[in-house]
């Protein structure tokens, strides 16, 4: 989880309906226990402090990220854009052994249980 302060410089990711909009730099206007605020086009917008998600029900939210943030985003992006063309196509796991197969199952259990740790 980032931690959020007031002051702090961030990059607001707007989204559109075309997918990715414009980065702009912005400042942490307010944090509190599940949001962090920020001012933009002169009213304060709240974004969730655990992923920097827009407040609000939508499919085109906006988003916050630390530089820091952005970076692995982008990243785990590409990653999955890689592992999703790795694993295209009916049968991909047969490609691999006994022990390649078991690594992943570990790995996945694993950020499964993570994940419910959380809730």
């Amino acid at each position: 989880m980032t931690a959020w302060a007031v002051g702090q410089q961030v990059i607001l990711r707007e989204r559109s309906y075309r997918g990715t909009g414009s980065e702009t730099e912005v400042t942490v206007s307010r944090v509190g226990r599940k949001y962090v605020y920020i001012e933009w086009h002169g009213r304060e917008v709240g974004f969730d402090a655990a992923d920097g998600i827009e407040k609000g029900d939508g499919n085109y939210l906006d988003r916050i990220f630390t530089p820091e943030g952005l970076v692995e985003f982008e990243r785990r992006n590409a990653i999955a854009v890689r592992f999703g063309e790795a694993t295209s196509g009916y049968g991909w796991h047969r490609r691999l052994n006994a022990d390649e197969m078991e690594q992943i199952a570990t790995i996945v259990e694993a950020a499964n249980a993570r994940a419910r740790g959380k809730s």
